[in-house]
């Protein structure tokens, strides 16, 4: 829903592009009787609080949030009170016609029939009266927090602002004649995290779609493991956890599903479609499982154990359950569920093989069916949809869910840190009134557990895809950022999501500013900024350094790399074995320009500490954290540009004791790497790891690389050929298992193979019956253990052979396999 500026008398319409007043699109209307809305005087309110005689729960609340932020300013609580027949002469007052007779009587200059959403609002302000008035509780809270702002920006003297602004103390406040309406851009505006209630409402999101247990493993947020979120006796024989434990949750739960609901906010809770059972489950019911598959789990305890997606009995199960859930949470809105990479993964039993993207739509209709059996009402999330599991390249299924449901899309193909989200026509013209698509923007794994600034990437992303044929069919975008100064990128995600329109660069600088200093503010936006240039830059292609997403050059597009990805043993044995000239050439000149915007935004964050004015504890600790980031990613690059530039002087026959400087160079940026980390206080929670395991990890990670440059000798580099000079080892090379899923296939397959050791590169090529190559995938991953290719195959029906082979040195591996394509 496009945000609407409203003059009295007449209709305005304006650019998108244009910023009208403040984090969200305005027009304001001069009043035509001069004055002001006196607030507070004397630090005493000057006005009460006025709901209607059957306010919702939601309204209630907005009078609470007004109350409070007016202590905050002045220091004392103005009154909440129920209209009567005598309201006070200086009165907020909010409702909708529905619940306030004051606000019916004054829907007619309130003009609420021209609010298209009903989260829509009008703020009238006069001299003796504030009317806060929409069509529904979750608009008067919405405009509730309208006025909220303004008393923070008259408070301030900043213009644009939010709730998260450190507010200072005022004697004095009062606010022009004015009326504003706003409505939202987009109307899903989603966390997948598990946030805060007062803030989610205080930013107006009004939904939490991760609910629940989400450890992103798939060992204990499955389905597969959802008994635990319900107490009734039949589960029992499922469950791991004791009574008491199970009670204790679905208590903590139904309280925050309500707290949730009060504040405008529909809780989903999640699940994987379908993660790894219960032990319970697989020690009292192996007969609901397929064959165990020991390389596969993620709980290094135990072998995975897939349940058999085509059992009756495991599918009557999973619908008794989702029916009991629905049942346990009054408060719940809906339920999301996740088919996904390797938390979805498939019994391969003969009645299961080849079928799995069928049966997992069956299940997920059944699901629905029995939730709906229980309350109508509920609602669903899908995510993963056309992505490996969920194909659907006629839109035939995505026509059969019902009206409500949210499809999320990741942005970009796997959240890598990029500036377009990548939503096909094809994919968005699929959607219609009754169903929205929602981009998933969460925080960059490639840099887990630390976090970089988003916010030029996501606005220039978003802004993208805000007319023609996704206009009424983008739903929105889920927030992003969180830990420490993260939170901007929660603030302007949040901020754009109403309004894209949003001046987001002066509502960081003044959020910065009420927390530091303006000095301070600017150099650290400029920090942020120069790090998001560089890293997104980077990870575009790893300049080249790394071939661990399928070849030298290739950026982590599609790959959930993590930083631990990028240090350690195997990272710099990787860099070292860049295989020619011209490509430790061009990873020099990638690292070279890109390392001054490094540089930068570290000596601008040091400068923002040392002019910092004001203290506030939170804030110090953000600001040194960020120091600390910036600072490693310095060494980082510094790092790398030295072992580039020691396999260049390689290729280039110089002296072994020039490369030997280089390595020693960056042996002393992996030392500095290491005391940056053991600096930094707050990580991002990735799979639930604390604190001190992600700095201890990473430790361990960089010392191995220093172990590794110390013992290493520079004569190794010393090659005037094409070749490797690190993939070392005499570990032999199988192939211990190779397949495709589904078998037969229809316009997509996986490949998966499993390898015995470390590989240089593995190719599949797939062949004729008469022995004609029709298709060539190169470049691939040949690491030890588990290697996975989701690719499109464009061939027509029939029968196919297919050889994957896996280079290591000079030798070579191979196995054939048997692909069926069938549509």
């Amino acid at each position: 829903m496009r945000s609407k500026p409203y003059v009295v008398g007449f209709f305005i319409t304006t650019s998108l592009r244009l910023t009208i007043f403040s984090a969200v699109s305005l027009a304001i209307i001069a009043s035509p009787c001069p004055g002001e809305f006196i607030l507070f005087s004397g630090g005493e309110p000057a006005f009460k609080v006025v709901i209607g005689g059957n306010p919702s729960p939601t309204e209630e609340f907005a009078a609470e949030e007004i109350a409070l932020f007016t202590q905050r300013m002045c220091g004392t609580r103005p009154q909440i009170t129920s209209e009567g027949s005598t309201p006070p002469s200086k009165a907020v007052v909010l409702g909708t016609p529905e619940s306030s007779s004051l606000i019916r009587n004054v829907s007619g200059p309130l003009q609420l029939d021209r609010l298209e959403s009903d989260e829509g609002y009008t703020l009238r302000i006069s001299t003796e009266r504030i009317y806060i008035g929409a069509k529904s509780s979750r608009g008067v809270l919405y405009g509730a927090y309208e006025l909220i702002e303004r008393m923070i920006s008259k408070a301030t003297g900043m213009e644009v602002v939010s709730t998260d602004f450190r507010i200072p103390l005022v004697e004095f406040l009062s606010l022009k004649d004015q009326t504003i309406r706003s409505e939202p851009y987009f109307p899903i505006r989603a966390t997948l995290d598990h946030e805060d209630p007062d803030w989610l409402a205080r930013h107006r999101v009004n939904y939490s779609l991760a609910e629940g247990v989400w450890s992103g493993t798939g060992v204990d947020d499955g389905i597969a493991s959802a008994f635990k979120y319900v107490l009734a006796p039949r589960f029992d024989e499922y469950q791991d956890e004791p009574w008491l434990a199970r009670w204790e949750r679905v208590n903590r739960l139904t309280g925050r599903f309500r707290q949730l609901k009060r504040r405008g906010i529909e809780p989903y809770l999640f699940m994987y479609l379908m993660g790894e059972p219960t032990k319970a489950l697989i020690r009292n019911h192996p007969e609901l499982l397929g064959q165990s598959l020991p390389e596969d789990s993620f709980d290094q305890t135990m072998p995975y154990h897939p349940l058999c997606w085509s059992n009756p009995k495991l599918r009557e199960l999973l619908r008794d359950l989702i029916g009991e859930i629905v049942r346990t949470y009054p408060d719940l809105a809906g339920i999301h569920l996740r088919a996904w990479g390797t938390e979805t993964r498939p019994c391969r039993c003969p009645k299961c093989l080849g079928r799995e993207g069928k049966l997992l739509w069956e299940i997920i209709f059944d699901l629905i069916d029995a939730a709906k059996a229980v309350r109508p009402d509920i609602r669903f999330c899908i995510s993963g949809y056309e992505a490996k599991w969920l194909k659907d390249p006629d839109g035939v299924y995505l026509s059969k869910l019902p009206s409500g449901t949210i499809i999320l899309k990741k942005w970009g193909l796997d959240g890598e840190p990029t500036d377009d989200p990548e939503i096909g026509e094809d994919l968005i013209g699929r959607f219609d009134g009754g169903k929205k698509l929602v981009v998933i923007s969460h925080d960059v794994e490639e840099v887990m557990p630390l976090w970089m600034f988003e916010g030029d990437l996501f606005a220039s992303g978003m802004r993208r895809y805000l007319s023609g044929i996704y206009e009424g069919r983008l739903g929105g975008f889920t927030l992003q950022g969180g830990v420490g100064l993260g939170i901007l990128d929660k603030i302007v995600s949040a901020a754009l999501n109403w309004s894209p329109d949003t001046d987001y660069l002066s509502l960081i600088r003044n959020y910065l500013t009420s927390i530091y200093d303006a000095s301070s503010a600017l150099h650290i936006l400029k920090a942020l900024q120069a790090s998001e240039h560089a890293l997104s830059s980077y990870f575009s292609d790893f300049c080249g350094t790394l071939s661990i997403t399928g070849g030298y050059g290739k950026g982590s597009k599609g790959f959930a790399t993590r930083l631990w990805d990028l240090v350690g043993d195997k990272a710099v044995r990787d860099t070292l074995s860049i295989p020619s000239k011209e490509k430790a050439e061009s990873a020099v000149e990638r690292l070279t320009s890109l390392l001054p915007q490094i540089q930068l935004s570290a000596n601008e964050m040091a400068l923002a500490v040392e002019e910092k004015r004001r203290d506030d504890r939170n804030g110090d600790l953000w600001l040194e954290d960020a120091l600390h980031m910036m600072r490693f990613w310095n060494e980082f690059f510094g790092g790398r540009l030295s072992l580039v530039e020691a396999v260049q002087m390689g290729f280039e026959s110089k002296p072994p004791d020039r490369i030997a400087d280089k390595l020693n160079s960056a042996m002393e940026h992996s030392r500095a790497m290491k005391i940056e980390v053991n600096r930094i206080n707050q990580f991002v929670k990735v799979f639930g790891y604390t604190d001190r395991y992600c700095r201890d990890s990473l430790s361990k990670k960089l010392d191995e690389e220093l172990y590794l440059l110390e013992t290493f000798d520079p004569r190794k580099l010393m090659r005037a050929e094409e070749g490797s000079a690190m993939h070392e080892g005499n570990e032999e090379l199988k192939i211990k298992e190779l397949m495709n899923v589904p078998n037969p296939c229809g316009n997509r397959t996986s490949f998966i193979w499993v390898l015995s050791g470390e590989g240089d590169e593995a190719e599949i090529s797939i062949y004729t019956l008469t022995g004609r190559r029709a298709m060539r995938f190169d470049h691939l991953d040949a690491r030890k253990g588990r290697n996975e290719l989701d690719v499109q195959i464009d061939l027509p029906n029939g029968i196919y052979l297919y050889k994957l082979t896996v280079k290591k040195d000079s030798k070579r591996v191979s196995r054939i396999g048997k692909l069926a394509v069938l549509r």
